[in-house]
């Protein structure tokens, strides 16, 4: 990039605005000419930007309409708006730091609901970013440092939100302390001033693993939007022995909670009966959250659900409720899984493509799908598992 206020000045100006506009249906590979006549040295970043607000339309539309700018390093991991919105109902208070700042979607929702935030980014560039998107916010303050130069400054009391960066030196990491900044190293520092924190994590983290290392947990949500698993939300505060939450959430696009369960973390509840094939109606595959959660089958005994087997987080019910639980499908039959005999039956009926799915299955999706010859999508779903017994069986229904 350029030099933080002048790559703003060109994003903010009336002739990339312009550009945008006039261009805003047009592929990104038609506007490499007219970019570069118009733009000069600064094409690059003009396509980049209208690259990054097209896909921020769908990620949080409300920024694309407040006109704000977005840095291709922080936007793969900022919160979506359902999100972010979600995360604001939680988490309130006076004084509000976001450690690690980002693309400022989270900061954006909860800095409604305190008197004084400050975001902490140590990218220039970013933080120039920052600057332009919260300009019209006075309660907001950015500051261009990290959060281990910081952390001394914090003040007591605080309500502290980190989301740290996953790919610290462009390669994925997992684990707490491999992130940057490494939380557990500033927990101590966030502890000796009474603060709470609030922790985003990545959904692939290990929720027991992070809460031993994290101590004083007193709620971790796993968080879902509609059939995507989205992120871990800790809540961690002082006391050590306090009883912690683990809750499964799942949110609308809007942000709405429409389904949400929990209980005490060692609480590990019932397991539902298991179930032959033919025992259902319906088929039930719980949403992500509980199945990251490992509440699925406490919740599925609590709704009088079979368990197609032991290990599979796959059910039968005989009614589609509650819908907002999971995937429900209407069963139209089941096979055991022998797929010279599959084959034949799915031509017969001429189910040339189908959704693949399989969960405690020997073969892997695109392996079923060669096998079978199936292409991907239509009405059909084809459920790869095995039943009771621990044979291998295949479940086929319609979405409800």
């Amino acid at each position: 990039m350029q030099e933080p206020a002048h790559f703003v000045s060109v994003l903010t100006g009336r002739e990339a605005q312009n550009f945008w506009s006039d261009a805003a249906e047009t592929p990104l590979p038609e506007l490499t000419n007219r970019a570069q006549k118009q733009f000069g040295a600064a094409a690059a970043l003009v396509l980049q930007q209208l690259d990054l607000r097209r896909k921020a339309k769908q990620k949080f539309p409300e920024m694309v309409e407040l006109g704000w700018l977005f840095s291709p390093q922080s936007f793969e991991q900022a919160s979506s708006s359902a999100t972010a919105k979600y995360k604001a109902g939680l988490i309130r208070g006076k004084v509000l730091v976001d450690l690690t700042a980002g693309a400022g979607i989270d900061a954006f929702y909860m800095s409604q609901h305190f008197e004084k935030v400050m975001l902490l980014e140590n990218h220039p560039e970013r933080a120039a970013l920052l600057r332009h998107n919260f300009s019209h916010f006075p309660a907001v303050q950015i500051v261009e440092t990290t959060a281990e130069k910081w952390l001394p400054e914090l003040q007591e009391y605080s309500v502290v939100f980190a989301d740290p960066d996953r790919r610290p030196g462009g390669q994925k990491v997992s684990g707490l302390a491999n992130s940057s900044p490494d939380i557990l190293a500033l927990l101590p520092q966030i502890r000796a001033k009474k603060c709470q924190l609030w922790l985003k994590a990545s959904p692939m983290l290990d929720i027991q693993q992070a809460k031993i290392q994290l101590g004083a947990v007193q709620s971790c949500r796993a968080v879902a939007v509609e059939h995507e698993l989205k992120e871990l939300l800790f809540e961690i505060g002082l006391a050590e022995n306090q009883a912690a939450e683990l809750r499964s959430v799942k949110l609308n696009a809007a942000g709405e909670i429409v389904h949400e369960w929990g209980h005490i973390f060692g609480q590990t509840g019932g397991k539902p009966p298991l179930a032959d094939p033919a025992d259902g109606i319906y088929f039930v595959e719980p949403h992500l959250a509980l199945i990251k959660t490992r509440q699925a089958r406490a919740f599925a005994d609590e709704q009088g659900w079979l368990a197609i087997n032991g290990q599979a987080d796959y059910y039968l019910h005989h009614q589609a409720e509650p819908a907002a639980a999971g995937r429900w499908f209407k069963l139209v039959q089941h096979w055991p899984f022998k797929p010279k005999t599959l084959q034949t039956v799915l031509h017969q009926l001429g189910i040339t493509k189908a959704n693949v799915a399989k969960r405690e299955f020997f073969m892997e999706v695109s392996e079923i799908r060669k096998r079978l010859k199936l292409a991907d999508g239509g009405d059909d779903y084809l459920f790869f598992t095995k039943n009771k017994n621990g044979e291998p069986w295949v479940f086929h229904g319609r979405r409800c």
